[in-house]
């Protein structure tokens, strides 16, 4: 560190008055150095205990700010010697200093941003001298901690936003949504809305958004809960007509997508399902609809609402290896029979994969389908509804239910 001995008069410092505490700071001003002199920097560097390097650290740290050209050059150099070897809090605490400096050596400030968090927070968070490509390194590398850092910046450019987004992390999404210091392009905006209609935390935080108009609110009007729907109304004048149209847009994107696993019955699938369903929308030409897309999720879903039981009761019906189940439950809503074996053929291809089923098995349903009368269907049903471990599908038949609801 003899390197100190060379620095020039011209970058002492005479002492001055304290920096303030800023009032509700997330990260609190340093204190300045006292005053210091060339020959006290080389005292400074010869000692290597931990408080030696934080008065080294916070000298040169102050002096930087004031340096340029060759002088700035020459006490970066010694400023990543020192958070090479210094402790955490001294790192940490340079890390707080240049966090602020406009002019901070960018190589050190890259340095710091990618240390341990602690020394990082600062500095991802506040320096303007990280640039776009620095962020997005730390975006790619580093984990969610570091990511949900950048996300809170009060300036970013596009590609970092975009590429906040792109993590698909769901607390990073919501912290960026919360951050009300910087302004989405309209192609972010559309990234974001795509992400919070399958995350149910990021719909309250996308609607506080100023960017957000009604025609947006609308479109997402029924991909929300009920309470959410009340704000949109709340705070946007939208006519009854214009929220029926949005939710017949809203079923048409649903069917545009697939969804074949039990998982995919998502909060927002549900929302639109009990909507749909209260508004007497639902037919068996739906329930094919979106079988025959391979919509298994959406299927699940509209059935499970129009029957008022489980979506796993549901789900189990279209695996079983019996169609009783299923054809009791459409006889119920009377489904008429060539629907029936829709649905019953439909299902058994997306849950088994089989393309073609028994013509033996179909001639078999289709009769107990024929015999089965529509009061005992719906006394099965109520049955269910009222019990629901009397709906056991670990039978191979409905002998059981039958047997309890006779009892």
């Amino acid at each position: 560190m003899s390197v100190v001995t060379t620095l020039p008069h011209s970058l002492e410092a005479s002492e001055g008055p304290q920096q303030p505490q800023e009032p509700g700071a997330d990260f609190p001003i340093p204190r300045s150095a006292p005053a210091f002199s060339p020959g006290w920097l080389m005292e400074l560097a010869a000692d290597e205990t931990p408080q030696g390097r934080m008065l080294l650290a916070n000298a040169v740290s102050d002096m930087s700010a004031r340096a340029s050209g060759a002088e700035l050059s020459l006490i970066t150099d010694i400023l990543m010697e020192i958070v090479r070897r210094a402790e955490l809090d001294v790192r940490r605490s340079l890390a707080e200093r240049l966090a602020r400096q406009p002019n901070a050596p960018r190589n050190l400030i890259v340095w710091l941003a990618n240390d341990e968090i602690q020394v990082a927070r600062p500095v991802i968070v506040l320096s303007d001298v990280l640039q776009d490509d620095d962020l997005i390194n730390i975006i790619q590398q580093r984990d969610a901690e570091y990511r949900r850092l950048v996300a809170q910046r009060a300036s970013m450019g596009l590609r970092v936003i975009n590429s906040l987004i792109l993590t698909h992390d769901e607390s990073v999404l919501q912290t960026l949504l919360e951050n009300q210091q910087i302004v989405f392009e309209e192609s972010s905006l559309k990234m974001l809305i795509a992400a919070a209609k399958d995350k149910e935390p990021l719909k309250r935080p996308l609607l506080t958004r100023p960017e957000i108009n009604a025609n947006i609110a609308l479109s997402i009007y029924w991909w929300v809960s009920q309470e959410l729907r009340q704000v949109i109304q709340t705070r946007y004048t939208i006519n009854r007509a214009l929220i029926d149209e949005a939710l017949q847009e809203t079923m048409n994107e649903l069917l545009s997508m697939r969804g074949t696993g039990l998982e995919g019955v998502t909060p927002e699938i549900s929302y639109v399902a009990q909507q749909l369903v209260e508004a007497r929308r639902v037919t068996s030409g739906m329930l094919i609809t979106t079988l025959r897309r391979g919509q298994v999720n959406l299927f699940v879903a509209l059935f499970a609402e129009l029957l008022r039981l489980p979506t796993d009761k549901v789900n189990a019906m279209l695996s079983h290896s019996s169609g009783e189940f299923l054809a009791v439950c459409c006889r119920a809503q009377n489904i008429l029979k060539p629907d029936f074996a829709s649905i019953f053929l439909l299902g058994r291809a997306a849950r088994s994969g089989e393309r073609t089923v028994n013509p033996q098995e179909l001639s078999n349903i289709l009769q107990f389908y024929d015999k089965l009368y529509l009061s005992d269907a719906t006394a099965l049903l109520e049955f269910w509804q009222r019990d629901q471990t009397s709906l056991n599908l670990t039978h191979p038949g409905i002998s059981v239910s039958l047997d309890l609801l006779r009892a």
